[in-house]
């Protein structure tokens, strides 16, 4: 499960951070593992990995949005490009099941958990 986030340490992306380190358990027992990137603030994002997402799993910087951009995760304020609050969930065998963006940071958790619950179960 790959989510991208506009900036370390900003509301929506704390409440999002949080949301999913409380999950991250139960991605776990549908065998998803959590990735946070983003392009905003990348000098915190060790900071923000430790505080708001409790350690609980992996945040990537992404200088200069790249990634974001692979995934057609771009945003922009002015001239400074961001990632946008889009959130994947992608097979081992890497197919997109759920590509879903929202600026509504509390929705990412239900969607894309319910799109590895449905993967998992049609795995089985």
């Amino acid at each position: 499960m790959l989510y991208f986030f506009p900036a370390a340490f900003t509301k929506g992306c704390t409440l999002e951070a949080h949301a999913f380190a409380e999950a991250t358990e139960d991605f776990a027992k549908q065998g998803a593992t959590v990735v946070g990137v983003t392009a905003g603030n990348v000098d915190r994002v060790a900071e923000f990995s430790k505080e708001e997402c409790r350690s609980k799993f992996a945040v990537l910087a992404d200088p200069g949005a790249k990634v974001a951009g692979l995934y057609k995760s771009l945003s922009s304020q002015g001239t400074f490009l961001h990632s946008d609050r889009s959130s994947y969930v992608i097979t081992p065998d890497d197919k997109i099941v759920l590509s879903y963006t929202s600026q509504d940071p509390e929705t990412h958790v239900s969607k894309t958990l319910d799109a590895v619950t449905a993967w998992h179960a049609s795995a089985q």
